[in-house]
């Protein structure tokens, strides 16, 4: 777990998060589903969803951390959309920033991560 160095030389652990967005075709246009968070945003282009989902999760995780929420930042998309992770294609992994409004009082903000994947359409 990385670390960053506090006041007075003691050293601070910063919470890392690494969170999976499934991204796939559904019904002409492109999903992108956080399967931890079970977020999704859909758009034209998988490029979109994905831009669009990132920004939901920054402010779905600077909500829980904010209001002293962290019990309810967790929901599990359902089981289906887990099968999938396991044939679909790495597609890279980048951080991303949590838009805290305000930081009195508030937890280290975490390190999140998002690993995208790319997975063929659903049939159901």
């Amino acid at each position: 777990m990385p670390r960053v160095a506090a006041k007075r030389g003691a050293a601070k652990r910063v919470p890392s998060i690494r969170l999976d967005v499934l991204l796939y075709p559904e019904e002409g246009r492109w999903a992108a589903h956080c399967l931890q968070l079970d977020l999704v945003e859909c758009a034209g282009s998988a490029r979109q969803a994905e831009k669009n989902l990132v920004e939901v999760i920054g402010q779905h995780i600077a909500w829980a951390i904010e209001d002293d929420n962290l019990e309810n930042l967790f929901h599990p998309a359902p089981g289906e959309y887990w099968k999938r992770l396991f044939t679909a294609r790495p597609g890279g992994i980048r951080l991303i920033t949590i838009p805290l409004t305000h930081r009195r009082g508030a937890p280290a903000l975490p390190r999140v991560s998002v690993q995208r994947l790319e997975a063929a359409e659903l049939v159901a």
